[in-house]
Formats: structure tokens, C-alpha cells, sequence
């Protein structure tokens, strides 16, 4: 658990000015993966917004790699709170679209 003391001694994590900063802002103590989702649905208003790779992956790893970005995308933007690991999130149509 950081709080955003210990978040600011992090530093720049994300390259992005504007996450960086909304990671640090959070007073109340949470982990650093709830920061960085938080931080992302702050600075992005809907997932399209999230820029992916739009390359055909070429090797099951670049394949399982894409499908947890778009796991990571669905968490930022989901209601369930439930869902905050990236390989539980089941594979929506949407996201077969997408990966195909």
C-alpha cells in the first residue's frame, strides 16, 4: 500500500505527465495498481480513447500480450469492482473482434 507521499518518491511511471500526476494525488493509501487504474480512467474518457498496438501479433506471446491490454483497457473502464486482474477478465465479443 503507498500513499501519495510514497507515490511522488516513485517518480514518472507511466511516461505520461498527466497519469503520473493523478497517481501522486490520491492522499488515501492504496496499492500502485489501483493508482495506476485510477489514474488511466482519469486521463482517458472511454477505452477507445487507450491506444494499442493495431499490428497483427505473429507469436502466442505477442497474442496473450495483446489480450491483456485489452483486459487492462476493460478493467479501467468497468463497473465490477471485483475484476482487477487482467487474466481473470473473461474475453468479451468486442474483444474477439479486436483480437482477430
Amino acid at each position: 500500500m503507498l500513499d501519495g507521499t510514497e507515490a511522488r518518491h516513485l517518480g514518472s511511471l507511466s511516461h505520461d505527465p498527466v497519469i503520473d500526476q493523478e497517481m501522486m494525488r490520491e492522499a488515501r493509501p492504496c496499492s500502485l495498481w489501483e493508482r495506476v487504474l485510477g489514474s488511466v480512467a482519469q486521463r482517458y474518457l472511454c477505452a477507445d480513447d487507450l491506444y494499442m498496438q493495431k499490428t497483427q501479433w505473429k507469436t502466442i506471446e505477442q497474442g496473450i500480450q495483446r489480450l491483456r491490454e485489452m483486459a487492462v483497457a476493460e478493467i479501467v473502464f468497468s463497473d465490477d469492482l471485483n475484476t482487477k486482474n487482467p487474466d481473470l477478465v473473461p474475453c468479451t465479443p468486442v474483444m474477439w473482434r479486436k483480437f482477430v
